[in-house]
């Protein structure tokens, strides 16, 4: 074979290896079904889809992490919103669907006070996260904890409340239900609520920084899972709506066959 011809052949597969087909992405409206484990297994119709931030500064890692069709969002909705229900799937069904990948965990938005917004997708771990002041920002993760909400809620009823040099603690205990403390380390305020759709489950929330709170979910629920999310400081006071509002809606999407979903 002349040699011209072999690198014409050896030119066209790579090139072949190295397209990558535009990847079919789910749109608003559309039924997706998808696992995080054997007892939390969503289907939903989709919601609102978030805007990409394409990141600047650093383009290698938008090339390889940015891959959104592994991405498992479900949509931005209103914290009262009624979600369609579907009858529980099969196990057989259940068993072939694949488990999100690490960095594409169940996510979606809830919004407060009628508010309106465009949802981005920029983390929320990232420190200007929010795209509004009413808006809440879900991260369901697998991830089996124990014996950790009971040790941070034995320290927090034994810290004295009269040594907080920070005085939003003192408010929060008292107009939000929730007992606080000072962390020392970081001279944040922790505090912890006892979950107001379980009354066996809790949530430890933080401050993060002046403008938002970090919230956490510690019990194993759903065979271990562990939600977290993120609110504005000035909405503190609806925590236990939020907090009702994403089990409810875990509750009414999940369609395991598994029919005990708490542990």
């Amino acid at each position: 074979m002349p040699k011209t011809i072999v690198i014409s052949l050896c030119l066209i597969f790579l090139t072949g290896c190295f397209q990558r087909e535009e990847p079919v992405l789910p749109q608003e409206g559309e039924i997706v079904t998808w696992k995080q484990n054997d007892h939390l297994v969503v289907k939903a119709k989709l919601g609102e889809r978030r805007k990409h931030i394409v990141d600047t500064h650093c383009r290698r890692c938008e090339a390889e992490f940015y891959q959104p069709e592994h991405e498992h969002y479900l949509g931005q909705f209103p914290i009262d919103y009624v979600p369609e229900t579907f009858p529980p799937i099969s196990k057989k069904e259940a068993d072939s669907l694949p488990i999100p990948l690490a960095i594409n965990q169940l996510e979606f938005n809830l919004v407060l006070n009628g508010s309106i917004m465009q949802a981005i997708d920029e983390s929320i771990y990232v420190e200007d996260g929010l795209d509004g002041e009413d808006q809440v920002k879900v991260m369901v993760f697998n991830e089996i904890i124990k014996n950790r909400t009971s040790k941070i809620y034995e320290y927090s009823q034994k810290s004295n409340y009269s040594d907080f040099e920070f005085s939003d603690a003192k408010k929060w205990k008292n107009k939000y239900g929730l007992d606080c403390w000072l962390f020392l380390k970081t001279n944040s305020i922790h505090c912890y609520g006892k979950s107001s759709y379980d009354k066996s489950t809790g949530v430890l929330l933080k401050q993060m920084n002046a403008n938002w709170i970090f919230a956490e979910s510690f019990e194993p629920i759903y065979g271990g899972i562990r939600v977290i999310w993120r609110v504005d400081k000035r909405n503190l006071h609806h925590w236990r709506e939020i907090d009702s509002a994403i089990w409810r809606l875990l509750e009414t999407w999940n369609v395991s066959p598994i029919s005990v979903s708490r542990q």
